[in-house]
């Protein structure tokens, strides 16, 4: 069985920015891109650690075609590809660029309003125990040692 290419996952779409830049020989380019607002909760030693990231995507044509069916809030399902290369910088130097592509987009079930914890039971931390109190000392008001 053949392995695809594309990794999948769920988000919340949370802005859809253009960045705008030029070629070498000086022609503009666009690029339509999208951020997606991702659950990136674990667990770990019983604990359940609730973190939110944002990614950064390219789109690609089929895309780019499609986000007008789309709105910033909506829950989404979608497939990307990670690309990069190497080119000559001006100095002679190798540079290295690299981006993640989003190749498919659809409508999602996951509710937007709450983050998705691990489809795994996780244990409630235990208030460790109180050291016990300090006992008082008297204070006879003689402190010297001799």
């Amino acid at each position: 069985m053949a392995e695809s290419k594309f990794s999948k996952k769920e988000g919340v779409l949370n802005a859809m920015p253009v960045k705008k830049g030029s070629r070498k020989d000086g022609t503009p380019y666009e690029v339509q891109q999208v951020v997606v607002e991702l659950d990136g909760s674990y667990e770990m030693d019983g604990v359940l650690h609730t973190k939110v990231y944002f990614m950064l995507f390219d789109t690609s044509k089929n895309v780019k075609g499609k986000l007008d069916e789309f709105s910033i809030g909506d829950p989404i399902s979608f497939s990307y590809v990670m690309k990069g290369g190497s080119y000559k910088k001006k100095d002679g130097t190798i540079g290295y660029d690299n981006a993640m592509m989003m190749v498919g987009i659809e409508h999602s079930a996951i509710d937007s309003k709450k983050p998705q914890a691990p489809n795994y039971p996780f244990k409630k931390p235990q208030p460790s125990p109180l050291p016990p109190a300090p006992v008082p000392v008297e204070d006879d008001g003689d402190d010297l040692p001799f």
